[in-house]
C-alpha cells in the first residue's frame, strides 16, 4: 500500500539480492525510508539505484554482518542519521549448496555466525532504539525488557529463528501461546 510507511525507518539485512532487495523494493514503495546492508558495497550500489527509482533514496551500509563490528558499525551509522529504527528485518544470509552429510562444521558454523548471530547481535542492538521511539525514553533509564509477542522487534527475530529452524520457532510460538500442537 502507497504510503503505509512514509516516514518509517526500515532496515533491512541481507538486501543487496533476492528477497531482501524484494523487502527493501517493498518498503520503498510503501513510502519507508529504507537502509540496506550487506557484504557487498558494489551490490548495494546496484540495489540502491534500482530501489531508488520506485521510493526514497535508500542509506546503505557494507559490512560483514557475522561480526560484531559490523552489526555495530550499521547500528550506528543509522542512529548517527536518522535517531531511530521503526522495522528490523534480519535477512541476511543464503543457505549453502551441499549435501547435508557432506557439509564441514565450518559451513555450518559460518551460516550461523550470519543468520543467527548476525540477527541477534542486531535485534540486541537495535532494540532500545525500539523502546525509545514507542514509549518516549528509555523506562527509568532501565533497558526495556523483551516481551516478545507484543512488539515487534521480537517480530523480527523470529523471522530470522524461523529460516535457520522451523522446530525452534514453532517451539517459540508454542510457548507464546500460539500453538496448541508443537511440544519443544
Amino acid at each position: 500500500m502507497p504510503g503505509e510507511f512514509d516516514g518509517k525507518i526500515v532496515v533491512i539485512s541481507g538486501a543487496s539480492r533476492g528477497i531482501g532487495r524484494g523487502i527493501a523494493l517493498a518498503f520503498a514503495r510503501a513510502g519507508a525510508q529504507t537502509v540496506l546492508a550487506s557484504s557487498s558495497a558494489e551490490n548495494l550500489a546496484l540495489a540502491a539505484k534500482a530501489i531508488a527509482a520506485e521510493g526514497p533514496e535508500p542509506f546503505t551500509v557494507a559490512g560483514d554482518l557475522r561480526t560484531l563490528e559490523a552489526c555495530e558499525r550499521l547500528f550506528a551509522s543509522v542512529n548517527e542519521r536518522f535517531r531511530r529504527c521503526d522495522v528490523l528485518v534480519n535477512n541476511a544470509g543464503a543457505t549453502r549448496a551441499g549435501a547435508f552429510l557432506d557439509l564441514p562444521d565450518a559451513a555450518w558454523l559460518d551460516g550461523y555466525a550470519l543468520k543467527l548471530f548476525g540477527g541477534v547481535r542486531l535485534t540486541r542492538l537495535f532494540w532500545p532504539r525500539f523502546w525509545i521511539f514507542r514509549h518516549g525514553s528509555s523506562r527509568n533509564g532501565q533497558r526495556p525488557v523483551l516481551d516478545c509477542w507484543r512488539d515487534r522487534c521480537c517480530a523480527a527475530m523470529f523471522v530470522s529463528i524461523r529460516r535457520i529452524s522451523p522446530s525452534s520457532s514453532e517451539c517459540l510460538a508454542s510457548s507464546a501461546g500460539n500453538s496448541s500442537t508443537t511440544t519443544c
